[in-house]
This record gives C-alpha cells, sequence and structure tokens, in this order.
C-alpha cells in the first residue's frame, strides 16, 4: 500500500481542484451518479454489513442516501439506539484507494480545538479486507443542508452570518505547508500534527494549472483571447498578495450543500476531501462563487464578528474569485452541467472576477 500511496499523493501535488484536474475520461466523471445509483443495493449491503462488524448489532434501516458525493456513493444507517450514522465508499475504487477518507477526523480534531461543533468519525477502512470498498463511517449532520433555503432568500440571509462568524473561526487554526494537505502522515498512522499542504508557497499552489484552466475556457468559448493575456496579468502582477500569506485551515469546497444548519447555527461542515492551507480569502472567494453578490455582506457581517478583513482583502477576494471561477467552468462542461434557464452563464464569473480585480474594487461594506 506504501507505493500506491506514494503514487497518490504524487499526483495530487499536480493538482488545483482535484474535481476539476483529476485525468479522468469527461464520460467517466459524468457516469459516477448513475453508476452509483446502480450499485445501490451492494452499497446498502456493504454498508449494513459494516455497521454490523463496527457497532455489534443489526443497524435498524440501512438506505441510500438521495444524494451522492461526486466521488462517493452515501448510505445512512440507523442504529438500533437511535443514532444514524453514513457510510461513505469510494466511487472510484479502481483508480485506487481513497486515502482522503482519513481527512474528515483529522479536521474534526482541529474543529473541537478551536470550540467549533465536528462529526464524530467512527471508522475508517481502506483495507477492503472485510468490505469490497474503501469505506469511512461518520455520524450524520445534524439539521439541513444550507442548499434546502437556497430558494428562500430570507432565510438564506439570516443563516449567512452564522455561516460567516463559523468559516472565520476555523480560519484561526493556524497550518503550515501551502495548498491541498499531503495525507501521508494520516495514512501511515502519524501523528496529525505532521499534516502540511503539499506546496511550496501559496504561489505555487494558486497558480497550478491556471494556463491549462485559461486554454481550456478559452476552448470552451468561455474567454477570449485578450481576457486570456489579462488573466495572466492579473497572476502576474498578484505576486505580492500570493507571497504575503500566513497559511490557516480552510475546507476548499464551501458550497451549501457541505454546509449543515439547525435553523439558527452552523452545526456541521461536511466533506473536507477538499481542504487546504493557505489563505482565508481564498475559502471566503470559493463560497462567493456558489452565490449571488446580494447575500455577500450578511456573510461578511458574521465573519468579521470574529475576525477582521485585511486592507487588502479585496483584491485578494477577487483574484481568488477569478480563480475559483476559471476551475469551477472547466469542471462544469466536463460534468456536463447547463447553464440553468434564464439566468446568465455561470462562466461570466470569470468576467466578473476579472474586471473588479482590475479595479481593485472593494466588497460591500
Amino acid at each position: 500500500m506504501l507505493r500506491e500511496l506514494e503514487s497518490f499523493c504524487r499526483e495530487r501535488r499536480s493538482l488545483f481542484y482535484p474535481k476539476t484536474d483529476l485525468p479522468l475520461p469527461d464520460a467517466v466523471l459524468r457516469g459516477l451518479g448513475a453508476a452509483a445509483a446502480r450499485d445501490a443495493p451492494r452499497y446498502v449491503a456493504a454498508a449494513a454489513d459494516v455497521c454490523r462488524r463496527l457497532f455489534g448489532v443489526e443497524p435498524a434501516e440501512v438506505r441510500p442516501l438521495g444524494e451522492s458525493g461526486t466521488f462517493h456513493a452515501l448510505c445512512r444507517a440507523r442504529l438500533a439506539d437511535g443514532r444514524s450514522v453514513v457510510a461513505r465508499f469510494n466511487a472510484l475504487g479502481r483508480r485506487g484507494r481513497d486515502f482522503l477518507l482519513h481527512l474528515d477526523a483529522w479536521a474534526a480534531g482541529l474543529l473541537r480545538g478551536a470550540g467549533l461543533p465536528a462529526l464524530t468519525v467512527y471508522n475508517v477502512d481502506l483495507s477492503r479486507t472485510q468490505c469490497p470498498y474503501d469505506v469511512e463511517v461518520i455520524e450524520e449532520a445534524r439539521g439541513a443542508s444550507l442548499r434546502t433555503f437556497d430558494a428562500d432568500e430570507e432565510r438564506t440571509l439570516a443563516l449567512l452570518p452564522a455561516l460567516g462568524s463559523f468559516v472565520a473561526r476555523m480560519h484561526k487554526v493556524r497550518t503550515h505547508g501551502f495548498g491541498l494537505f499531503d495525507v501521508r502522515p494520516l495514512a501511515l498512522g502519524e501523528d496529525g500534527r505532521n499534516v502540511g499542504g503539499s506546496c511550496a508557497s501559496w504561489r505555487d499552489y494558486v497558480v497550478r494549472r491556471l494556463e491549462t484552466h485559461v486554454e481550456r475556457c478559452a476552448a470552451l468559448g468561455a474567454v477570449r483571447k485578450e481576457e486570456a493575456r489579462r488573466i495572466f496579468a492579473a497572476f502576474a502582477a498578484a505576486e505580492d498578495l500570493l507571497a504575503d500569506v500566513q497559511p490557516c485551515l480552510l475546507h476548499g469546497d464551501l458550497g451549501s450543500h457541505n454546509v449543515f444548519v439547525d435553523g439558527e447555527e452552523v452545526t456541521a461542515l461536511i466533506d473536507w476531501e477538499d481542504c487546504l492551507s493557505g489563505d482565508p480569502a481564498f475559502d471566503v472567494a470559493f463560497w462567493a462563487t456558489f452565490h449571488p453578490d446580494r447575500r455577500h455582506r450578511a456573510f461578511l457581517d458574521g465573519y468579521r464578528r470574529e475576525r477582521p478583513l485585511s486592507a487588502d482583502f479585496g483584491r485578494r477576494f477577487w483574484l481568488y474569485y477569478l480563480r475559483v471561477a476559471l476551475s469551477k467552468t472547466v469542471l462544469r462542461h466536463r460534468l456536463g452541467v447547463a447553464d440553468a434557464l434564464g439566468r446568465a452563464p455561470a462562466s461570466l464569473r470569470i468576467q466578473k472576477g476579472l474586471e473588479r480585480f482590475e479595479a481593485s474594487e472593494p466588497l460591500a461594506a
């Protein structure tokens, strides 16, 4: 397994956003959801068996979750004592073991150390000796995902300050190194304090695959030649921003589907496979690419209660917004995600990020 781990980490060091950059045929990415649904009975049986072995009793109920992660099949098991747990199975097992399943428990320890709620991870097993899949068994998050309220603007705006406050407290957790975390210490059972970013500098991470993403966006018609030149100029002009970073814990995928709330407070952030070490403004910008501008202030109001924004936060924000928009545009194409009817193309976030960075536009106070 050691050789497989080294190969896994070597590939991971070459990626910006794994969901965008993994060297898989687009057809495989697009078919993962259908494959998980087709194989649901096998995952349910495996989840029941894993829970039986882990908890020593027959689970009262096991069923597939209504949705799965990009690279995982998910089952919910209700135990006899009333607890609910989620079994996460590696849906890409043929590519190799899912060493990232170790990150949830590690991140949970850091969150608890910062006084934040975190889910209990009951077990991670990559041996494939008692279950044919790599599997993690984790406590089910309490409440509902923030995405549940996306169509209710008033409710969403009321909840965003709590999320901003949670994220700001998380950003007080200092880390070392930059970029996606090197999971070798966790996979080898070593001290979690040895876990750090796999890049030598923050700039090294941020510009990773930048040229490829710009070229792909240009081929899709999302970026014009003149805009591509301006994009590269923007990152060249940001050398000072990218050099002056004190790294902290970033979630790396702060979409509403990964945020659980109980109606007032955040109860959990789930799915830490994309977590990284770097500039807190990156996490905020990543979150913002999921939301219209009118929601930014509510999030930032909560954030500032716990952590001040730097004087150059606006420039950082729009640079990272641009970077994430490029990556997401490639990902949406790879997954075959179409723009919603009646809405502007999602790829226009690229132009928005570029123009506002060039204008050094601040965020709403």
